[in-house]
């Protein structure tokens, strides 16, 4: 007996995002590019990274979507820090 299945699958990588300031004073986000081994974006000459963000490559969920949507691995806790 012959069987057929077929299964789409989607997966997403991680991206390195770059929050900056220009020359002018002028702040920006410059999104990266989703990568397997994902690394900053390239920036112009005049732009200067203040932080990156990494933007997790699964669906990332506040704990109470993932616990509504039964997947605890999917939630991301964000911890905010402040500069001494």
């Amino acid at each position: 007996r012959n069987a057929y299945s077929s299964m789409d699958m989607t997966y997403y990588f991680t991206r390195v995002d770059a929050v900056t300031v220009d020359a002018y004073g002028r702040f920006g986000i410059v999104q990266g590019k989703e990568e397997q081994f994902a690394r900053p974006p390239l920036l112009g000459p005049d732009q200067l990274v203040l932080a990156e963000i990494i933007v997790p490559g699964v669906p990332a969920l506040t704990k109470a979507e993932a616990a509504i949507k039964g997947k605890p691995n999917y939630g991301i806790r964000i911890n905010r820090k402040t500069a001494p």
